[in-house]
């Protein structure tokens, strides 16, 4: 688990919220990211302008804010999708390395909604 990309996942989920209140988020990300990108998020939201309104706007209309993981993603469609797949893995001697996690001739797809104004 990354802590510091999943701060910065919520860096842009504010970013987005505060920028671009007029667009419906959603966030697809790796299972063990999730639950801390959420755990960050709902402490950060405590503090931003317009962040309960915001997300109340897009609950009634029916696209509210999610946080999902890249299994339960398929079918969701919003204005802007914010895609977080890099990690940290352990690589020996107290050493890490960065990796993203892009599957290659899995036998799977998994398809961007395409009504998406942005992906980022």
């Amino acid at each position: 688990m990354n802590p510091r990309e999943a701060k910065r996942v919520v860096d842009a989920i504010v970013e987005h919220i505060a920028t671009r209140p007029e667009g419906s988020l959603g966030v697809v990300t790796l299972n063990i990211k999730r639950d801390l990108i959420s755990e960050l998020l709902e402490e950060r939201l405590k503090y931003v302008v317009n962040a309960e309104s915001y997300r109340e706007h897009w609950a009634k209309d029916g696209q509210p804010l999610f946080i999902k993981n890249l299994e339960n993603v398929q079918g969701d469609e919003r204005d802007a999708i914010l895609i977080s797949t890099a990690s940290v893995l352990p690589c020996g001697n107290g050493r890490s390395r960065w990796v993203a996690f892009v599957p290659e001739g899995s036998g799977e797809t998994r398809k961007l909604p395409r009504h998406s104004k942005q992906v980022a």
